[in-house]
């Protein structure tokens, strides 16, 4: 609700006789839909090992402060479903609902400020938080498509750099959007190498690259797809590099010669379809740190996961029950 809303609101309450005051201070002495719904989605997802010692023997303990707690059988410590991650002793939980909706639409930081009613420095912390705590990649198997990916290097929001830093210093003078840069090529300082791998079955993996020497992609792939996988890209030779050292069966397609599908099977046009997507729906933000980039992915990553099924409440606990399981 807006400001304009809020003042329509305070205005008609002097029309309301004592019965449905009355009422109306119950409703506002009660916690919110949304925090109680958000309450039972949390009550509903046990943790699966204790944050202290991993473990796994847990049980319920009551509750507190509106949050279900559980005791570890082996080190005798309490806690709570958001003890030891991200999302611990952040505040307003009735509008993390809310903010779910922010979530699924790709809202940007003032419309989610808006949406859930508070400021915008908490909305962009909110963002960081929860994305930083949501699930990032899927183990991939069968026939893994991977493909390369370029987004332009940012320092926004940079306040200053040090020499001390891994990154390249920003240009010394502004270019505007939409020109072509300096140099030709995918140069490193200037934009930023993205993995992009994703098997038949629809489940995706990202990693954001060091740089783009064979050990970069080794380092990128080997813990995202299985070891009886099938590797299908372009003729760049990293890729066979990674496949090489992981023990992975590689189809090289040379798309450079127009070489797009081979014996009707192995092609990388699922990959490239979600590069595509994913450059339409982060050009949405004007560009995005490179620090926070990482963050972005993870975000888009859920979006394509969730698919139909995307609701606001499913994004929460996409976030919260990372490391939950259902509470029986």
């Amino acid at each position: 609700m807006d400001s304009s809303e809020f003042a329509r609101l305070l205005a008609r309450v002097d029309l309301l006789n004592e019965e449905q005051r009355s009422v109306l201070r119950d409703m506002l002495a009660q916690p919110s839909t949304s925090g109680r719904r958000m309450t039972s989605l949390l009550d509903g997802a046990m943790p699966r090992h204790c944050p202290a010692c991993s473990g796994e023997r847990i049980g319920g303990w009551g509750s507190a402060h509106g949050l279900p707690r559980y005791r570890c059988r082996d080190c005798r410590r309490t806690f709570h479903p958001l003890t030891a991650t991200s999302l611990a002793r952040l505040r307003r939980r009735d509008t993390w609902l809310g903010f779910g909706i922010a979530l699924q639409e790709g809202q940007s930081v003032r419309r989610s400020a808006a949406t859930c009613g508070v400021a915008r420095s908490t909305t962009f912390r909110w963002r960081h938080r929860f994305l930083s705590t949501a699930r990032q990649t899927d183990v991939l198997s069968g026939l893994v498509e991977a493909d390369e990916t370029f987004l332009r290097r940012s320092y926004k929001g940079a306040r200053c750099w040090s020499p001390a830093s891994d990154t390249a210093p920003p240009r010394p003078r502004p270019r505007r959007r939409g020109l072509s840069s300096t140099t030709s090529g995918a140069s490193l300082r200037e934009r930023v190498p993205v993995l992009i791998m994703r098997d038949r079955s629809g489940n995706t993996a990202h990693a954001v690259l060091r740089g783009l020497t064979a050990p970069d992609f080794h380092e990128a792939i080997e813990p995202c797809i299985a070891a009886d996988a099938l590797l299908c890209s372009d003729g760049v030779r990293p890729f066979a590099f990674a496949a090489r050292k992981i023990g992975l069966y590689h189809e090289a397609l040379n798309t450079r010669a127009g070489v797009r599908v081979r014996d009707g099977v192995f092609h990388i046009q699922n990959v490239n379809a979600c590069d595509s997507r994913l450059k339409d729906w982060i050009r949405r933000f004007h560009g995005v740190a490179t620090r926070y980039l990482p963050n972005y992915l993870t975000w888009r990553h859920m979006i394509e996961r969730l698919g139909e099924t995307a609701t606001p409440a499913a994004f929460m606990l996409d976030a919260v029950g990372r490391n939950s399981q259902p509470n029986t």
